[in-house]
């Protein structure tokens, strides 16, 4: 949507707040679907739920700052 908008001109000043707002709620939702997930995975392969915090915590760090960044 971004790289779209930048394209065509449609990214100005005025937007600017809404777009970041909407990137950083997209990668808050992705961290946040992706690090349950990978998080139950690795709790059921390994069995060692620590481990799975811990991947969590990461993915979702990096999934949030990707999706402002983006």
């Amino acid at each position: 949507f971004v790289i779209r908008g930048i394209g065509v001109g449609h990214i100005c000043s005025s937007n600017t707040r809404w777009l970041i707002g909407k990137e950083a709620a997209i990668g808050f939702l992705n961290g946040c679907i992706w690090a349950f997930l990978v998080a139950t995975a690795v709790v059921l392969w390994k069995g060692d739920i620590q481990v799975g915090y811990i991947i969590a915590g990461a993915m979702f760090i990096i999934l949030s700052i990707a999706g402002i960044a983006g």
